[in-house]
């Protein structure tokens, strides 16, 4: 028995082995630089725009090497209007030191084990262009070949015109750059200059204009830290106002970014402050004819009622206010001090928000009886309730997130 138990065990041992073996020969080969999957070429892209039209671009393309000959240059299809400002490879080195010696006789013969370091290096890329009626081509020249399963990085920065229709509102159109390999994913940070205001962007964060000044001065202001530029590449493309990603790209297939922006905020917010208005109105009126009715019915049910809703809706006119506002803070007064005035904001609406909710109630219920109090409450939860439900349509319909 006990032998027939120790060949089960056995058994099992050696198929679990096997079935491990199986598993790790299934598994990719990844990169000896970089924990990637070989063949992933991606890109990154930082696009700012200006006020006349024209768009700053920083562009990170991630080349793999998965044919096996080497890969000496890399040809990228442009606009016509480009003006290319640098071009920067980033590569991997490695350096190999002992860790371990063997030894004859006291003396070392050879290495046992290998510690083996790999550094990050950049190199300004030449290149040739050759020009078409409608498009620029540039052919890259790398400083150091990329050799079979390793990956080198092309780093961009460019100037062009073109991906702008101007006017009130400004409608940009980005395409991503034309290169005849696939390309796994594709990620534009659209941002633009200080004074402008970019429709359905996050609140503004400030463009690194370092990163564009640290491009432009590679190769001419001596050794610039490559710490620096591994930072940089590093940034590219994973934050922005408006963030889009593409992904499967085949071979001159191009990822396109549509957006608009102005240098008035009034004509960014429009419907939203027409509404507003129109709201604000409405709300008026109809608080005026409620007032009215107040005084003049004798009904306490519907009077504390009528109460009830007109506080209500006060407050929601004032929430509305304030969460515009806040929503656009940093544009109104700077970003030194959005946060202080968001606070101070945020405070006095919690003391008006329970001044309408509390005082009316209680003023009903002291004036009169309680009973008339807590129908004041009643109105004011059910009235509540119906005033969320459409600030959140009309939010949502105006798109500014809320």
């Amino acid at each position: 028995m006990r032998k027939i138990i120790f060949t089960l065990f056995i058994l099992i041992v050696l198929g679990l082995c096997l079935q491990m073996e199986f598993v790790n020969a299934s598994q990719p080969i990844y990169n000896k630089y970089f924990d990637e999957i070989p063949g992933q070429n991606k890109m990154g892209y930082n696009v700012l725009f200006d006020g006349e039209g024209e768009a700053q671009v920083l562009a990170k393309i991630d080349i793999w090497n998965y044919y096996g000959n080497e890969i000496n240059n890399l040809v990228i299809e442009f606009p016509k209007n480009v003006r290319m400002i640098n071009a920067i490879q980033k590569y991997s080195t490695e350096e190999k030191t002992c860790r371990t010696w063997n030894y004859n006789n006291g003396e070392k013969t050879d290495c046992q084990y290998w510690n083996t370091n790999y550094k990050h290096e950049f190199a300004l890329a030449k290149y040739d262009v050759a020009e078409t009626s409608n498009v620029k081509i540039y052919d890259f020249k790398f400083e150091k070949e990329v050799g079979e399963l390793e990956k080198s990085t092309l780093i961009l920065y460019y100037k062009v015109e073109g991906y702008v229709q101007e006017g009130l509102m400004n409608q940009f159109n980005f395409e991503t750059l034309k290169i005849g390999q696939d390309v796994a994913q594709a990620r534009v940070a659209i941002d633009v200059i200080d004074g402008l205001y970019l429709k359905s962007g996050k609140t503004k964060i400030g463009y690194q204009a370092n990163s564009f000044d640290t491009v432009k001065g590679f190769g001419s202001i001596g050794a610039i830290e490559s710490s620096s530029m591994l930072q940089l590449s590093n940034r590219i493309g994973m934050s922005g106002q408006l963030v889009k990603t593409g992904t499967g790209l085949d071979p001159w297939e191009t990822f396109q970014v549509t957006g608009e922006y102005t240098q008035y905020w009034i004509v960014m917010h429009f419907w939203l402050m027409f509404g507003l208005f129109l709201g604000i109105v409405l709300s008026v009126l109809g608080m005026s004819f409620g007032f009215k009715q107040i005084k003049k019915t004798k009904d306490l049910v519907v009077k504390s009622a009528i109460t009830g809703f007109c506080s209500t809706f006060i407050l929601g006119i004032l929430w509305t206010i304030a969460i515009i506002f806040l929503e656009n803070l940093s544009d109104l007064i700077g970003r030194k001090y959005d946060d202080l005035f968001g606070v101070v904001i945020v405070l006095v609406m919690i003391i008006i928000t329970l001044a309408l909710i509390i005082l009316p109630s209680i003023y009903i219920g002291v004036t009169h009886k309680a009973k008339y109090g807590f129908i004041t409450v009643g109105a004011q939860i059910v009235s509540m309730i119906l005033l969320i439900i459409i600030l959140a349509f009309v939010f949502v319909a105006i798109g500014t997130g809320f």
